[in-house]
């Protein structure tokens, strides 16, 4: 928590330190392992900044900025993020992925994952980022069978309390503008606002089959669910 101390963990092949200007700057080369509290994260090399602080005659230092680069993955306790670049500033709770792709429980619907992707993320407060030219999808898959492609997706992380349990547990909701829905490489939809939260039971895409008949050849048949997108409303019982 900030103004508290914490310990940092970090290991590597090669490890240097120094102080320069009341900021201690640890530079980690080859298989950084970086721990902290309950997150963890690898890289292939990390440089970290702490302020040296003195207080009632006691120093201590304070995490205050990281940047790692190359195989980078950040893990938490249910999410994975890779990334080829992440810097972190953890006094302004902001951060900027490069090639961001993030993997992410449904706590409502074990065991399925949501995956997220993009060219860009930037995080703008401690649970708002924006991401560039993302990607989002259901399907496991390296090259997903479908998923819907947006220019910038706003993704939100939201906090609740399961039942039966006291602490509180987190999950992602997104907003993402001029978005194309695809099946493979094929664009099957332009869609001008698509809402999304991990948590929701509701999916845009209710069914996909692939098949071929000798009347109409190969075909792609789909089942949607416009009120999955969040701009018309709940959906009217029957």
């Amino acid at each position: 928590p900030p103004g508290e101390p914490e310990v940092v963990d970090i290991v590597a092949d090669d490890l240097d330190s120094w102080i320069e200007d009341n900021t201690r700057i640890v530079v980690a080369l080859g298989d950084v392992d970086i721990r902290r509290a309950k997150t963890t994260m690898k890289a292939d090399n990390a440089i970290l900044w702490f302020d040296q602080i003195e207080e009632a005659g006691k120093k201590r230092q304070v995490y205050k900025e990281l940047y790692a680069q190359g195989n980078v993955t950040l893990i938490t306790e249910k999410d994975v993020t890779t990334a080829d670049k992440i810097f972190q500033n953890f006094k302004e709770n902001k951060a900027i992925y490069i090639n961001p792709r993030l993997k992410t429980p449904m706590p409502d619907m074990p065991p399925m994952v949501a995956y997220v992707k993009g060219k860009e993320m930037k995080q703008l407060t401690s649970e708002e980022y924006l991401l560039k030219n993302g990607t989002f999808t259901t399907c496991s898959f390296g090259h997903p069978h479908y998923h819907v492609r947006g220019t910038a997706v706003t993704i939100t992380q939201r906090t609740y309390t399961p039942k039966k349990k006291q602490e509180k547990e987190h999950y992602w909701e997104a907003v993402s503008r001029h978005n194309v829905f695809y099946v493979g490489k094929m664009p099957l939809a332009f869609l001008p606002v698509y809402k999304y939260s991990t948590r929701e039971k509701e999916h845009l895409l209710r069914a996909l089959s692939v098949g071929s008949s000798s009347r109409f050849g190969r075909f792609v048949r789909t089942d949607w669910n416009p009120y999955a997108l969040g701009v018309f409303g709940p959906e009217p019982e029957i």
